[in-house]
């Protein structure tokens, strides 16, 4: 126990034992906000009056009947999402014999991530879990669904013992004992972060963890996320496309890869910090440059930095992923100011932000400004508008602004810049822009993106959606890739036919590469260089027999049982393989003239066949045509130019984003772009358009 700074804790609320010790509690009048929540606990008030008595006793106790009061006041509106009533005896057994096989062969020493003989333990409660729901014992057991309020469910015991190990990591951890009051209410003190379950005490998540996190060592935060993402993603017994086996709070573990992000990070944030390591759940409601929000962790060092990580897999500092998120909220315990509770009207209010208490923390991620938005208000007079940006599903809010100078303009805050944007309304569910698209500069200053209706240009289009920079690198590890043929199975006398080079993938889409060969060939292999692998979509042989007059796609097979081949002719470009050696065999000699291959890619480019649409944005998004494509590219004529375009395909796929273009080619906004083989970023494509 760390003396000098329990009693520095104690000296700094003086006032406060004081106050406590007055007698007034016990004569059951606490603050008005903690007395509205125990006037909405029903038969569950005597819980609830219990933990603010027990701490009402003694004045040693001032600081932890503030802590109660401060996590009692919060209770309203906060709820579980279900009630647990019991687990499952398969799960718990396959909880304690993973936890077991995880921690001898991980943690005793710390192995890091190692490939061992868990996997064997593994695939057992894999199968036995499956087995059972198969008969329905595990998924039909006894979860309660529906919203559960706190104030009418927290048990007093359950909640000192929350309080008592709060206060005892507080005073232990290296890491937590520099946090002043305040500090510890919100990174050390809450009992939930959205609408998890309750169910194991805090003290248990103690015993359970503090082992591996040693929190009271010189341990760094790198390690122990390091050694907790090890951890959760070993215990993750069932897999992503196994089984569901409904809801378990703690025991969620053993299925985190059925889970998201969100229900990943509420896990291990009570675990941190029921460890005594500081940590509070971030999100962005959209990514920059696609349509999907994420939830993480961030950790605080002793220095007071943040450090976000997402868990199971995702290392501290990885600063270029979070680069990419547009602005960035917190969860916290109090209420904030936010559209929730600046929301005096009744406006409509977008969902990602109908949670009063999400705080704004972009600043700890991005390089921000204020901006103030001239607009014209029509219609009812609102307090709100949103800072939104592009999705297919319309406009996305992603921050809320004031209406400020007599209502003529919106005021945002900490705006990410390097970014478009458009200002709207919520309106029926949607974002109505009011305002022309526009973009924040480097220097704060803005740009609009008004469409030119005087100038008309042709626009060459050959993607709905940006390069993908993981794609892009498993590209660039083929190139040096052999093909090789011959005619005896085990390669004895093979020719080279080819080397791939970057103008055979570079195009993320299929090439044919031309062959018209002399010599019949039965065996095909193709290698990558070094400890390169190959990825992808598909392979075609096109070839003829001697009794051919034409060539044709030969069906072929694998030289080993491999299915994984069966990805190369299934003419689906969503599928892929990986493989360090292709060997296949064409079933008879051939004479090859082409080879048709196609890199692991998104399908995000043009597909001959499918039908593609070009909307511009003025005012709205207006179609510029439809159109089936017949090549890897398309072209539309007599397009109102400097505006924002948007290709859709219309018989498949869900990655689409907006694009600029510059008289050759498509800038696709919010991103880096991959220009003449090397990534350009999106501030710097944008001093080239304005």
């Amino acid at each position: 126990m760390i003396v000098g700074d329990i009693f520095g804790k104690l000296m700094c609320f003086t006032s406060a034992v004081c106050l406590s010790m007055s007698g007034c509690h016990s004569n059951h009048t606490h603050p008005a906000e903690v007395m509205e929540v125990l006037k909405s606990a029903g038969r569950n008030r005597n819980q609830l009056s219990q933990v603010l008595n027990h701490y009402s006793k003694d004045p040693s106790d001032s600081l932890k009947y503030q802590a109660a009061c401060f996590l009692i006041s919060g209770m309203k509106e906060r709820y579980s999402s279900y009630l647990l009533n019991d687990v499952p005896p398969i799960v718990r057994k396959a909880y304690v014999a993973m936890d077991s096989a995880v921690r001898s062969n991980y943690f005793n020493p710390y192995w890091g991530d190692t490939d061992t003989k868990i996997d064997s333990v593994h695939l057992i409660y894999s199968d036995s879990i499956a087995t059972s729901l198969s008969t329905g014992s595990v998924y039909n057991s006894g979860i309660q669904y529906g919203n559960h309020l706190d104030p009418l469910t927290i048990e007093s015991k359950w909640l000192i013992d929350h309080i008592e190990n709060s206060f005892y990591v507080w005073n232990t951890s290296k890491l937590a004992n520099g946090l002043d009051f305040d500090e510890f209410k919100e990174l050390i003190l809450p009992y939930r972060y959205r609408n998890e379950a309750l169910d194991l005490t805090s003290s248990k998540y103690r015993e359970l963890y503090w082992d591996i996190i040693q929190a009271d060592s010189s341990i760094d935060l790198e390690s122990i996320v390091n050694k907790l993402n090890t951890y959760s993603t070993k215990m993750s017994c069932i897999e992503k496309t196994g089984p569901h086996i409904g809801n378990f709070a703690f025991y969620d573990l053993m299925h985190f890869n059925t889970l998201g992000c969100d229900r990943h990070s509420e896990w291990m944030c009570r675990v941190l910090n029921a460890c005594g390591v500081p940590a509070a759940l971030d999100f962005t409601p959209s990514w920059k440059n696609r349509n999907r929000g994420h939830f993480w962790v961030s950790v605080r060092d002793k220095t007071g930095n943040y450090h976000p990580f997402t868990p199971m897999w995702q290392p501290l500092h990885d600063s270029i992923y979070f680069s990419e998120t547009s602005k960035v909220f917190r969860l916290t315990y109090t209420k904030q100011s936010n559209p929730a509770t600046l929301n005096k009207d009744g406006e409509e209010i977008p969902s990602a932000f109908s949670n009063p208490r999400i705080l704004d923390v972009t600043e700890l991620y991005h390089k921000v400004t204020n901006l103030t938005i001239p607009v014209n208000q029509t219609g009812n007079r609102r307090e709100l508008g949103y800072l939104s940006i592009f999705s297919p599903d319309g406009w996305k809010p992603i921050g809320w602004g004031k209406y400020v100078n007599k209502n003529s303009a919106l005021f945002f805050e900490k705006v990410p810049v390097s970014t478009i944007y458009a200002s709207g309304l919520q309106v029926d569910g949607q974002i109505t822009p009011n305002t022309h698209p526009f973009y924040v500069q480097e220097d704060g200053q803005i740009v609009y993106i008004v469409p030119d209706s005087t100038k008309r240009i042709d626009i060459h289009v050959k993607r709905k959606f940006h390069e993908k920079g993981h794609l892009i690198e498993m590209m660039e590890k083929m190139i040096g890739t052999k093909v090789l043929a011959s005619t005896t199975i085990d390669f004895s006398d093979f020719d080279t036919l080819h080397i791939l080079t970057r103008q055979d993938l570079s195009a993320m889409s299929t090439k044919s590469i031309p062959m018209k060969l002399k010599k019949a060939y039965r065996y095909i292999r193709l290698i990558p260089e070094g400890e390169n692998e190959l990825n992808l979509t598909g392979l075609k042989i096109f070839a003829k027999s001697s009794q051919d007059f034409e060539s044709k796609s030969i069906k072929y097979k694998p030289l080993t049982n491999d299915n994984r081949y069966d990805e190369l002719q299934n003419d689906n470009p969503d599928t892929f393989t990986t493989l360090k050696v292709l060997e296949i065999d064409l079933m008879l000699p051939m004479l090859i003239d082409a080879i048709e291959i196609t890199p692991r890619n998104s399908n995000n480019g043009i597909v001959p066949g499918d039908t593609y649409e070009l909307l511009y944005f003025d005012k709205h998004w207006i179609s510029a045509g439809i159109t089936l494509a017949s090549t890897n590219s398309l072209t539309f004529k007599n397009i109102p130019a400097n505006t924002l375009y948007w290709l859709r395909n219309l018989d498949r796929g869900r990655e689409e984003q907006a694009f600029l273009y510059n008289g050759e080619r498509q800038i696709f906004i919010n991103e880096d772009n991959y220009i003449n083989n090397s990534w350009v970023p999106f501030g710097e494509c944008m001093k080239e358009l304005y």
